[in-house]
């Protein structure tokens, strides 16, 4: 007749692990804009009918 005779309420299987990556829809504008400053060094990978997708570090 204690408190543990109450067991949990509520469902504790309703929390869900989210199934998209934050980082899904490429990159923000501002990296975009900052990737482009910085052009000497990094380049910008596109694909056709896409945005931005991805920034790759040019060799020296």
């Amino acid at each position: 007749m204690g408190r543990m005779n109450h067991g949990h309420k509520g469902n504790n299987h309703k929390k869900k692990i989210s199934q998209d990556p934050h980082q899904a829809a490429g990159l923000s504008n501002e990296e975009v804009e900052l990737s482009k400053e910085l052009d000497e060094t990094y380049q910008i990978e596109e694909r056709p009918g896409f945005g931005p997708t991805g920034v790759k570090r040019k060799s020296k």
